[in-house]
Protein backbone atom coordinates (compact mmCIF):
# COMPACT_ATOMS: atom_id res chain seq x y z
CA UNK A 1 0.00 0.00 0.00
CA UNK A 2 1.30 3.29 -0.66
CA UNK A 3 2.26 6.07 1.75
CA UNK A 4 -0.72 8.59 1.06
CA UNK A 5 -3.32 5.41 0.94
CA UNK A 6 -1.94 4.76 4.64
CA UNK A 7 -2.01 8.23 5.78
CA UNK A 8 -5.78 8.71 4.44
CA UNK A 9 -6.45 5.95 6.60
CA UNK A 10 -4.90 6.54 9.34
CA UNK A 11 -6.84 10.17 9.21
CA UNK A 12 -10.00 8.39 9.01
CA UNK A 13 -9.82 6.16 11.79
CA UNK A 14 -9.51 9.74 13.67
CA UNK A 15 -11.95 11.89 12.60
CA UNK A 16 -14.83 9.31 11.68
CA UNK A 17 -17.66 8.88 13.67
CA UNK A 18 -17.95 5.05 15.11
CA UNK A 19 -20.85 3.72 16.28
CA UNK A 20 -19.60 2.53 19.40
CA UNK A 21 -21.94 1.77 22.24
CA UNK A 22 -22.79 5.37 23.41
CA UNK A 23 -23.26 6.69 19.39
CA UNK A 24 -25.48 3.81 19.11
CA UNK A 25 -27.99 4.68 21.95
CA UNK A 26 -27.85 8.68 20.87
CA UNK A 27 -29.03 7.26 17.22
CA UNK A 28 -31.97 5.10 19.36
CA UNK A 29 -32.90 8.04 21.36
CA UNK A 30 -33.18 10.52 18.20
CA UNK A 31 -35.10 8.07 16.29
CA UNK A 32 -37.06 7.40 18.95
CA UNK A 33 -38.08 10.97 20.10
CA UNK A 34 -39.33 11.95 16.21
CA UNK A 35 -40.94 9.29 16.17
CA UNK A 36 -42.95 10.24 18.80
CA UNK A 37 -42.81 13.86 17.22
CA UNK A 38 -43.98 12.78 14.14
CA UNK A 39 -47.02 10.60 15.99
CA UNK A 40 -48.45 12.96 17.69
CA UNK A 41 -47.90 15.75 15.00
CA UNK A 42 -50.86 13.26 12.95
CA UNK A 43 -53.56 14.04 16.21
CA UNK A 44 -52.74 17.90 15.39
CA UNK A 45 -53.40 17.97 12.21
CA UNK A 46 -54.68 14.48 10.05
CA UNK A 47 -52.73 15.62 7.27
CA UNK A 48 -50.00 14.91 8.71
CA UNK A 49 -49.97 11.05 8.27
CA UNK A 50 -45.77 11.06 7.47
CA UNK A 51 -43.35 7.94 7.07
CA UNK A 52 -39.72 8.22 8.47
CA UNK A 53 -36.97 8.06 6.07
CA UNK A 54 -33.21 8.54 7.43
CA UNK A 55 -30.87 10.40 5.48
CA UNK A 56 -27.98 12.84 5.46
CA UNK A 57 -24.20 12.27 6.52
CA UNK A 58 -24.80 10.06 9.57
CA UNK A 59 -26.41 7.68 8.46
CA UNK A 60 -24.63 7.93 4.90
CA UNK A 61 -21.68 6.71 7.13
CA UNK A 62 -19.68 9.89 6.02
CA UNK A 63 -20.03 11.89 9.30
CA UNK A 64 -16.70 13.15 11.14
CA UNK A 65 -16.33 14.69 14.20
CA UNK A 66 -19.31 14.19 16.74
CA UNK A 67 -22.29 12.45 16.70
CA UNK A 68 -24.07 15.93 16.78
CA UNK A 69 -26.29 16.13 13.11
CA UNK A 70 -28.95 14.14 11.79
CA UNK A 71 -31.24 14.10 9.04
CA UNK A 72 -34.68 12.70 8.36
CA UNK A 73 -37.33 13.44 5.73
CA UNK A 74 -41.02 12.71 6.95
CA UNK A 75 -42.90 11.64 3.68
CA UNK A 76 -46.62 12.76 3.32
CA UNK A 77 -47.73 9.11 2.86
CA UNK A 78 -51.66 10.23 2.02
CA UNK A 79 -50.18 11.64 -1.34
CA UNK A 80 -49.69 9.52 -3.94
CA UNK A 81 -48.82 10.37 -7.54
CA UNK A 82 -50.96 9.29 -9.95
CA UNK A 83 -54.04 8.98 -7.67
CA UNK A 84 -53.60 12.04 -5.76
CA UNK A 85 -51.35 14.69 -7.05
CA UNK A 86 -49.61 14.89 -10.54
CA UNK A 87 -46.05 16.42 -11.45
CA UNK A 88 -46.13 19.44 -13.43
CA UNK A 89 -43.28 21.60 -14.68
CA UNK A 90 -42.74 24.98 -12.58
CA UNK A 91 -44.31 26.58 -15.32
CA UNK A 92 -47.73 25.13 -15.22
CA UNK A 93 -50.76 27.45 -14.26
CA UNK A 94 -53.99 24.97 -15.45
CA UNK A 95 -54.33 21.91 -17.55
CA UNK A 96 -56.06 24.01 -20.10
CA UNK A 97 -52.57 26.38 -20.70
CA UNK A 98 -50.40 23.17 -20.88
CA UNK A 99 -50.05 24.13 -24.67
CA UNK A 100 -48.13 27.23 -23.81
CA UNK A 101 -46.43 25.85 -20.25
CA UNK A 102 -42.70 26.61 -20.04
CA UNK A 103 -40.34 23.57 -18.37
CA UNK A 104 -39.10 26.09 -16.12
CA UNK A 105 -36.43 25.38 -13.16
CA UNK A 106 -35.21 21.51 -13.95
CA UNK A 107 -34.97 20.88 -10.75
CA UNK A 108 -38.33 22.28 -9.48
CA UNK A 109 -41.58 21.17 -9.71
CA UNK A 110 -45.26 22.34 -8.80
CA UNK A 111 -47.55 19.55 -7.35
CA UNK A 112 -51.25 19.81 -8.95
CA UNK A 113 -53.82 18.30 -6.72
CA UNK A 114 -56.01 15.57 -8.31
CA UNK A 115 -57.93 13.89 -5.06
CA UNK A 116 -61.73 13.27 -5.46
CA UNK A 117 -62.55 15.54 -3.38
CA UNK A 118 -61.17 18.90 -2.16
CA UNK A 119 -62.26 18.27 1.64
CA UNK A 120 -59.63 15.06 1.88
CA UNK A 121 -56.69 18.01 2.26
CA UNK A 122 -58.17 21.17 3.49
CA UNK A 123 -61.76 20.55 5.20
CA UNK A 124 -59.98 20.11 8.20
CA UNK A 125 -60.33 22.48 11.52
CA UNK A 126 -61.39 26.14 10.56
CA UNK A 127 -57.90 26.91 12.40
CA UNK A 128 -55.28 24.80 9.90
CA UNK A 129 -53.95 26.47 6.82
CA UNK A 130 -54.87 25.63 3.57
CA UNK A 131 -52.66 24.13 1.50
CA UNK A 132 -54.04 24.44 -1.94
CA UNK A 133 -54.05 27.72 -4.22
CA UNK A 134 -56.17 27.90 -7.15
CA UNK A 135 -55.08 27.83 -11.03
CA UNK A 136 -56.69 27.51 -14.35
CA UNK A 137 -59.64 29.43 -15.14
CA UNK A 138 -62.88 30.61 -12.62
CA UNK A 139 -64.99 28.25 -14.69
CA UNK A 140 -62.45 25.50 -14.22
CA UNK A 141 -60.74 25.72 -11.02
CA UNK A 142 -57.86 23.59 -10.13
CA UNK A 143 -55.48 23.09 -7.11
CA UNK A 144 -51.63 23.25 -6.66
CA UNK A 145 -50.23 22.21 -3.41
CA UNK A 146 -48.58 25.24 -1.84
CA UNK A 147 -45.45 24.06 0.24
CA UNK A 148 -45.00 27.04 2.15
CA UNK A 149 -48.62 26.29 3.89
CA UNK A 150 -47.52 22.53 4.34
CA UNK A 151 -44.20 23.50 5.73
CA UNK A 152 -45.77 26.01 7.76
CA UNK A 153 -48.19 23.42 9.23
CA UNK A 154 -46.08 20.88 9.92
CA UNK A 155 -43.65 23.55 11.80
CA UNK A 156 -46.61 24.64 13.88
CA UNK A 157 -47.42 21.17 15.07
CA UNK A 158 -44.09 20.23 15.53
CA UNK A 159 -43.27 23.11 17.75
CA UNK A 160 -46.46 22.46 19.33
CA UNK A 161 -44.84 18.71 20.48
CA UNK A 162 -41.71 19.62 21.14
CA UNK A 163 -43.16 22.34 24.06
CA UNK A 164 -45.43 20.35 25.47
CA UNK A 165 -42.66 17.24 25.98
CA UNK A 166 -41.88 16.13 29.76
CA UNK A 167 -39.12 14.64 30.82
CA UNK A 168 -41.15 11.12 30.73
CA UNK A 169 -41.34 11.66 26.80
CA UNK A 170 -37.65 11.86 26.18
CA UNK A 171 -35.32 9.02 26.23
CA UNK A 172 -32.79 8.91 29.45
CA UNK A 173 -29.57 11.38 28.49
CA UNK A 174 -32.01 13.10 26.55
CA UNK A 175 -33.24 16.68 26.96
CA UNK A 176 -35.04 19.58 24.86
CA UNK A 177 -32.58 22.42 23.82
CA UNK A 178 -33.75 25.78 22.19
CA UNK A 179 -37.01 25.35 20.31
CA UNK A 180 -37.50 24.13 16.50
CA UNK A 181 -36.54 26.87 13.85
CA UNK A 182 -37.16 26.58 9.79
CA UNK A 183 -34.97 29.57 8.43
CA UNK A 184 -32.65 27.11 6.95
CA UNK A 185 -33.88 26.52 3.82
CA UNK A 186 -36.79 23.12 3.61
CA UNK A 187 -36.43 21.90 7.23
CA UNK A 188 -37.30 22.23 10.63
CA UNK A 189 -34.35 21.89 12.79
CA UNK A 190 -35.23 20.67 16.66
CA UNK A 191 -32.29 20.67 19.27
CA UNK A 192 -31.54 17.97 21.61
CA UNK A 193 -29.00 18.00 24.15
CA UNK A 194 -27.23 14.88 24.80
CA UNK A 195 -25.88 14.14 28.68
CA UNK A 196 -24.17 10.59 28.68
CA UNK A 197 -20.72 9.91 29.95
CA UNK A 198 -18.53 10.28 26.65
CA UNK A 199 -20.38 13.00 25.09
CA UNK A 200 -21.72 15.35 28.09
CA UNK A 201 -23.57 18.58 27.12
CA UNK A 202 -23.51 17.57 23.32
CA UNK A 203 -25.88 19.83 21.17
CA UNK A 204 -28.01 17.59 18.77
CA UNK A 205 -29.49 19.34 15.58
CA UNK A 206 -32.14 17.73 13.78
CA UNK A 207 -33.18 18.38 10.62
CA UNK A 208 -36.70 17.04 9.77
CA UNK A 209 -37.81 17.88 6.03
CA UNK A 210 -41.39 17.54 4.73
CA UNK A 211 -41.65 15.89 1.45
CA UNK A 212 -43.74 14.13 -0.90
CA UNK A 213 -42.80 10.90 -2.51
CA UNK A 214 -42.64 10.70 -6.81
CA UNK A 215 -41.98 7.50 -8.45
CA UNK A 216 -41.99 8.34 -11.83
CA UNK A 217 -38.17 9.39 -12.03
CA UNK A 218 -37.30 8.50 -15.80
CA UNK A 219 -38.79 12.39 -16.64
CA UNK A 220 -37.04 13.66 -14.24
CA UNK A 221 -33.91 12.00 -14.24
CA UNK A 222 -31.41 11.78 -17.12
CA UNK A 223 -28.56 9.73 -15.08
CA UNK A 224 -28.61 6.76 -17.36
CA UNK A 225 -27.57 8.53 -20.62
CA UNK A 226 -23.89 9.07 -19.14
CA UNK A 227 -22.44 6.56 -16.78
CA UNK A 228 -21.48 3.90 -17.52
CA UNK A 229 -24.02 0.48 -17.96
CA UNK A 230 -21.54 -1.28 -16.51
CA UNK A 231 -20.35 1.30 -13.60
CA UNK A 232 -20.31 0.00 -10.13
CA UNK A 233 -23.12 1.60 -8.83
CA UNK A 234 -25.66 1.77 -11.98
CA UNK A 235 -27.57 -1.57 -10.84
CA UNK A 236 -27.97 -0.90 -7.27
CA UNK A 237 -29.05 3.11 -8.54
CA UNK A 238 -31.57 1.77 -11.27
CA UNK A 239 -33.02 -0.93 -8.27
CA UNK A 240 -33.13 2.09 -5.90
CA UNK A 241 -35.15 4.32 -8.47
CA UNK A 242 -37.72 1.59 -9.16
CA UNK A 243 -38.16 0.69 -5.59
CA UNK A 244 -38.45 4.40 -4.09
CA UNK A 245 -38.13 7.25 -6.54
CA UNK A 246 -37.12 10.43 -5.48
CA UNK A 247 -38.82 12.92 -3.13
CA UNK A 248 -40.15 17.24 -3.50
CA UNK A 249 -39.09 19.03 -0.83
CA UNK A 250 -40.28 22.74 -0.11
CA UNK A 251 -38.74 25.07 -1.98
CA UNK A 252 -38.10 28.41 0.15
CA UNK A 253 -37.57 31.69 -2.08
CA UNK A 254 -37.57 35.16 -0.94
CA UNK A 255 -38.87 35.69 -4.47
CA UNK A 256 -41.90 34.58 -3.71
CA UNK A 257 -42.05 30.94 -5.52
CA UNK A 258 -43.77 29.51 -2.67
CA UNK A 259 -45.70 26.88 -5.21
CA UNK A 260 -42.28 25.46 -6.09
CA UNK A 261 -41.14 22.35 -4.74
CA UNK A 262 -37.54 20.97 -4.66
CA UNK A 263 -36.27 17.65 -6.53
CA UNK A 264 -34.52 16.07 -3.21
CA UNK A 265 -32.55 13.20 -3.96
CA UNK A 266 -31.09 12.60 -0.05
CA UNK A 267 -32.75 9.52 0.04
CA UNK A 268 -31.45 7.68 -3.08
CA UNK A 269 -27.69 8.95 -1.94
CA UNK A 270 -28.37 7.51 1.12
CA UNK A 271 -29.30 4.34 -0.50
CA UNK A 272 -26.20 4.47 -2.89
CA UNK A 273 -23.84 5.40 0.17
CA UNK A 274 -25.63 2.23 2.00
CA UNK A 275 -24.13 -0.13 -0.72
CA UNK A 276 -20.33 0.41 0.26
CA UNK A 277 -19.58 -0.67 3.46
CA UNK A 278 -17.90 1.44 6.01
CA UNK A 279 -13.95 0.63 5.58
CA UNK A 280 -14.65 1.32 1.90
CA UNK A 281 -12.27 3.32 -0.06
CA UNK A 282 -14.71 6.19 -1.30
CA UNK A 283 -15.99 6.45 2.08
CA UNK A 284 -12.58 6.63 3.40
CA UNK A 285 -11.77 9.16 0.72
CA UNK A 286 -15.08 11.70 1.17
CA UNK A 287 -14.16 12.01 4.84
CA UNK A 288 -10.83 12.75 4.21
CA UNK A 289 -11.72 15.28 1.87
CA UNK A 290 -14.20 16.52 4.08
CA UNK A 291 -11.83 17.17 6.50
CA UNK A 292 -9.21 18.63 5.19
CA UNK A 293 -11.54 21.15 3.76
CA UNK A 294 -12.57 22.48 6.87
CA UNK A 295 -9.29 22.49 7.99
CA UNK A 296 -8.14 24.75 4.82
CA UNK A 297 -11.21 25.96 2.59
CA UNK A 298 -13.68 26.04 5.66
CA UNK A 299 -14.85 29.76 5.72
CA UNK A 300 -14.76 32.13 3.11
CA UNK A 301 -11.20 34.54 2.81
CA UNK A 302 -11.46 38.57 3.72
CA UNK A 303 -11.77 40.27 0.18
CA UNK A 304 -9.44 42.74 1.86
CA UNK A 305 -6.57 40.62 1.47
CA UNK A 306 -7.23 40.34 -2.54
CA UNK A 307 -4.62 42.36 -4.28
CA UNK A 308 -6.99 42.40 -6.83
CA UNK A 309 -9.51 45.61 -5.50
CA UNK A 310 -11.59 44.48 -8.62
CA UNK A 311 -11.80 41.17 -7.98
CA UNK A 312 -12.44 41.75 -4.40
CA UNK A 313 -15.46 44.41 -5.09
CA UNK A 314 -16.77 41.74 -7.38
CA UNK A 315 -16.73 39.44 -4.35
CA UNK A 316 -18.64 41.47 -1.98
CA UNK A 317 -20.67 42.29 -4.34
CA UNK A 318 -21.87 38.57 -4.73
CA UNK A 319 -21.82 38.08 -0.94
CA UNK A 320 -24.69 41.14 -0.55
CA UNK A 321 -26.63 39.47 -3.36
CA UNK A 322 -26.79 36.46 -2.43
CA UNK A 323 -27.23 36.91 1.81
CA UNK A 324 -23.57 35.30 2.21
CA UNK A 325 -21.77 36.12 6.06
CA UNK A 326 -18.28 35.15 6.45
CA UNK A 327 -18.86 31.73 8.13
CA UNK A 328 -20.66 30.02 5.15
CA UNK A 329 -18.71 26.90 3.56
CA UNK A 330 -17.33 27.33 0.70
CA UNK A 331 -16.84 23.97 0.03
CA UNK A 332 -20.23 21.87 1.08
CA UNK A 333 -20.63 18.35 1.59
CA UNK A 334 -22.89 18.11 -0.95
CA UNK A 335 -20.37 19.02 -3.53
CA UNK A 336 -17.58 16.50 -2.88
CA UNK A 337 -20.37 13.95 -2.40
CA UNK A 338 -21.97 14.79 -5.77
CA UNK A 339 -18.45 14.35 -7.40
CA UNK A 340 -17.80 10.97 -5.75
CA UNK A 341 -21.23 10.18 -7.45
CA UNK A 342 -19.94 11.05 -10.62
CA UNK A 343 -16.67 9.18 -10.64
CA UNK A 344 -18.24 6.04 -9.34
CA UNK A 345 -20.40 6.38 -12.15
CA UNK A 346 -17.60 6.05 -14.58
CA UNK A 347 -16.06 3.30 -12.90
CA UNK A 348 -16.60 -0.12 -13.55
CA UNK A 349 -15.97 -3.04 -10.54
CA UNK A 350 -13.19 -4.00 -11.51
CA UNK A 351 -11.31 -0.83 -11.89
CA UNK A 352 -12.92 0.59 -8.40
CA UNK A 353 -11.88 -2.25 -6.91
CA UNK A 354 -8.22 -1.73 -8.40
CA UNK A 355 -7.80 1.95 -7.77
CA UNK A 356 -6.08 2.45 -4.65
CA UNK A 357 -7.61 5.33 -1.73
CA UNK A 358 -5.03 7.99 -2.64
CA UNK A 359 -6.09 8.14 -6.18
CA UNK A 360 -9.21 8.18 -5.34
CA UNK A 361 -8.86 10.60 -2.84
CA UNK A 362 -6.59 12.90 -5.57
CA UNK A 363 -9.10 12.68 -8.46
CA UNK A 364 -11.85 13.99 -6.00
CA UNK A 365 -9.69 17.09 -5.35
CA UNK A 366 -8.92 17.89 -8.84
CA UNK A 367 -12.35 16.94 -10.29
CA UNK A 368 -13.32 19.12 -7.61
CA UNK A 369 -11.31 22.01 -8.05
CA UNK A 370 -11.79 22.06 -12.31
CA UNK A 371 -15.47 22.28 -11.43
CA UNK A 372 -15.85 24.55 -10.05
CA UNK A 373 -13.21 26.67 -12.02
CA UNK A 374 -14.77 26.35 -14.90
CA UNK A 375 -18.32 26.81 -13.07
CA UNK A 376 -19.25 23.32 -14.38
CA UNK A 377 -20.47 21.44 -11.39
CA UNK A 378 -23.81 19.54 -12.25
CA UNK A 379 -26.08 17.46 -10.39
CA UNK A 380 -25.50 14.13 -10.17
CA UNK A 381 -29.54 13.51 -11.49
CA UNK A 382 -30.32 15.88 -13.82
CA UNK A 383 -27.19 16.99 -15.81
CA UNK A 384 -28.35 20.38 -16.45
CA UNK A 385 -29.15 21.61 -13.13
CA UNK A 386 -26.23 23.63 -12.34
CA UNK A 387 -25.07 23.61 -8.56
CA UNK A 388 -24.12 26.92 -7.35
CA UNK A 389 -20.31 27.66 -6.77
CA UNK A 390 -18.22 30.27 -4.94
CA UNK A 391 -16.00 32.29 -6.75
CA UNK A 392 -12.66 31.06 -7.98
CA UNK A 393 -10.80 33.35 -6.96
CA UNK A 394 -12.18 32.85 -3.22
CA UNK A 395 -11.21 28.82 -3.18
CA UNK A 396 -7.49 29.59 -4.18
CA UNK A 397 -6.25 30.51 -0.80
CA UNK A 398 -7.75 27.03 1.09
CA UNK A 399 -6.84 24.62 -2.40
CA UNK A 400 -3.43 26.13 -2.36
CA UNK A 401 -3.14 24.76 1.17
CA UNK A 402 -4.81 21.52 0.19
CA UNK A 403 -2.98 20.42 -2.13
CA UNK A 404 0.51 21.61 -0.81
CA UNK A 405 -0.57 19.14 1.78
CA UNK A 406 0.06 16.24 -0.50
CA UNK A 407 3.19 15.12 -1.46
CA UNK A 408 3.39 14.08 -5.41
CA UNK A 409 6.12 11.61 -4.90
CA UNK A 410 3.39 9.86 -2.30
CA UNK A 411 0.73 9.34 -5.35
CA UNK A 412 0.98 6.30 -6.61
CA UNK A 413 2.19 5.94 -10.73
CA UNK A 414 -1.91 4.89 -11.58
CA UNK A 415 -3.84 6.67 -14.51
CA UNK A 416 -7.73 6.91 -13.19
CA UNK A 417 -8.96 8.74 -16.28
CA UNK A 418 -7.32 5.91 -18.79
CA UNK A 419 -8.89 3.35 -16.16
CA UNK A 420 -12.29 5.67 -16.78
CA UNK A 421 -12.12 5.81 -20.66
CA UNK A 422 -10.02 2.63 -22.05
CA UNK A 423 -11.66 0.01 -23.35
CA UNK A 424 -9.86 -2.72 -21.02
CA UNK A 425 -10.59 -5.71 -23.11
CA UNK A 426 -7.85 -4.44 -25.63
CA UNK A 427 -5.83 -2.59 -23.21
CA UNK A 428 -3.40 -4.36 -21.50
CA UNK A 429 -2.19 -3.27 -17.69
CA UNK A 430 1.12 -2.00 -19.24
CA UNK A 431 -0.86 0.03 -21.33
CA UNK A 432 -3.15 1.38 -18.96
CA UNK A 433 -0.01 2.59 -16.46
CA UNK A 434 0.37 5.92 -16.54
CA UNK A 435 2.23 8.63 -14.35
CA UNK A 436 -0.50 10.16 -12.68
CA UNK A 437 1.36 12.00 -10.24
CA UNK A 438 3.35 14.23 -12.74
CA UNK A 439 0.26 14.05 -15.07
CA UNK A 440 -2.75 15.11 -13.21
CA UNK A 441 -2.67 16.29 -9.98
CA UNK A 442 0.79 18.46 -10.40
CA UNK A 443 -0.96 19.73 -13.48
CA UNK A 444 -3.92 20.85 -11.37
CA UNK A 445 -1.01 21.75 -8.47
CA UNK A 446 0.67 23.92 -10.71
CA UNK A 447 -2.80 25.83 -12.15
CA UNK A 448 -3.38 26.21 -8.38
CA UNK A 449 -0.47 28.15 -8.01
CA UNK A 450 -0.65 30.22 -10.86
CA UNK A 451 -4.36 31.82 -10.24
CA UNK A 452 -3.26 31.95 -6.42
CA UNK A 453 -0.22 34.21 -7.47
CA UNK A 454 -2.10 35.87 -9.70
CA UNK A 455 -5.13 36.91 -7.14
CA UNK A 456 -3.49 36.97 -4.12
CA UNK A 457 0.45 37.24 -3.96
CA UNK A 458 1.86 39.24 -6.43
CA UNK A 459 -0.86 39.50 -9.59
CA UNK A 460 0.97 41.86 -11.52
CA UNK A 461 3.99 39.76 -12.07
CA UNK A 462 1.55 37.72 -14.33
CA UNK A 463 -0.37 37.96 -17.35
CA UNK A 464 -3.21 37.01 -18.55
CA UNK A 465 -1.28 35.07 -20.94
CA UNK A 466 0.26 32.99 -17.52
CA UNK A 467 -3.11 31.92 -15.94
CA UNK A 468 -5.36 30.68 -19.54
CA UNK A 469 -7.00 27.51 -18.55
CA UNK A 470 -4.39 24.33 -18.29
CA UNK A 471 -5.18 21.22 -20.76
CA UNK A 472 -6.78 18.99 -17.98
CA UNK A 473 -7.41 15.27 -19.13
CA UNK A 474 -11.16 14.99 -18.66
Amino acid sequence: MDKLSQELIATDQRIRVNKDTEVRRIQRSIEKTITTVLERVKLIDKRLSLRLRKVGSFYDGLKIGFPDEFDFLAELVELKEGQDVIVRSTGFNGTRNLWKTTQGKSGRRKIQYVGKTLCDMDDTDEHDEAWMKQVGTKRNPEYIIDCISVKNTFYSAVLKVVRAFTSEDLPRYLTVGEEPTFIHGPAVTLEFIWHGRRYKNLKLSVDLTICIKVDNWKTCFDTFEWILEDSCISQTLSNALDRDGYHLTPYISERGHSCQWRVSTSYMEHLLMESFDSESKVKIAIRCLKHERDQYIDTLPEPTEMLDQKFANVVQFVRFYQGEDEEQQLISSYMIKTTAFTTLGLLTSKWFDRIPISIMYTYFITRLYTSIKFNALRMFFISDYKLRVPEFGEILPGFKALVDSVSEEDVPKFDLLRCIQADTEQCSDEELEFIYTYDTFKQMKIDVHRHYNFWWKSWKAYTVKDVSVSKFKW
